[in-house]
C-alpha cells in the first residue's frame, strides 16, 4: 500500500458506518474530535472576528474563506462523531442504536432554539444601539432581550452537557461479548 491510500483509508474509517468499534478505540477517537475540534474552534472564532468593511475585499475573502474550511472540518468532526457513537452503540447491543439519532436530532433542536434567542437579541440590541435614544428605552430594551439572553445560556448548557455525557456513557457501557460472558 502506498501513503496515498493510506490516508485514503484512514480519512475514510472516520465515515464508515459499518462494523463495531471497542472502548478503548472509542475513547482514543473521540478525544482526538474532541482535540481536533477544539483547535479548529480556536483558530475559526478570531478569524471570523477579523472581516470588516474597511479591510480590502481580498484579505476579507481570505478571511471568509479561512473561517468556512475551519467550520467545515467542525462538521466533518461531527459527522464522523456521529459514525463512531453508531459502531460503539452497535458494539454495546442492537437496541443502543435507535438512541443516537434521537441524541443527535436533540442537539440539533438544541443548536437552532440557541441561535433563536441569539438572534433575538441581536435584533433588539440592533434597534437601540448607534441611535439617540433615551436611557428609559435602553432599559427597556435590555429588560426585553434579558429572556433570550437567559435562554440563549440554558440551551448552550443543556447542549453542552449531552455532548460530554452522551459519549462517556457510551464508554461506560460493557460490550455486548463481555455482558454475554458474565451470564
Amino acid at each position: 500500500m502506498d501513503v496515498l491510500s493510506k490516508l485514503k483509508n484512514g480519512f475514510l474509517y472516520f465515515f464508515r458506518f459499518s462494523g463495531r468499534m471497542g472502548r478503548k478505540e472509542f475513547i482514543r477517537n473521540i478525544l482526538f474530535l474532541l482535540l481536533f475540534t477544539f483547535l479548529f474552534s480556536i483558530v475559526a472564532l478570531p478569524i471570523g472576528e477579523l472581516v470588516s468593511p474597511d479591510k480590502p475585499d481580498v484579505v476579507n475573502f481570505l478571511f471568509i474563506f479561512l473561517f468556512a474550511v475551519c467550520y467545515i472540518g467542525i462538521i466533518l468532526a461531527g459527522l464522523s462523531s456521529f459514525s463512531f457513537c453508531i459502531r460503539r452503540a452497535r458494539d454495546i447491543s442492537k437496541h443502543c442504536i435507535i438512541a443516537i439519532p434521537i441524541i443527535f436530532l436533540l442537539l440539533f433542536y438544541l443548536q437552532f432554539q440557541q441561535q433563536h434567542a441569539f438572534h433575538q437579541t441581536v435584533n433588539i440590541a440592533s434597534n437601540t444601539m448607534g441611535k439617540n435614544v433615551s436611557k428609559d428605552a435602553e432599559r427597556a430594551a435590555q429588560k426585553d432581550a434579558r429572556p433570550y439572553v437567559e435562554a440563549y445560556e440554558g440551551y448552550k448548557q443543556k447542549k453542552q452537557i449531552l455532548m460530554l455525557l452522551f459519549p462517556v456513557i457510551l464508554a461506560a457501557l460493557p460490550t455486548d461479548s463481555l455482558r454475554r460472558k458474565a451470564k
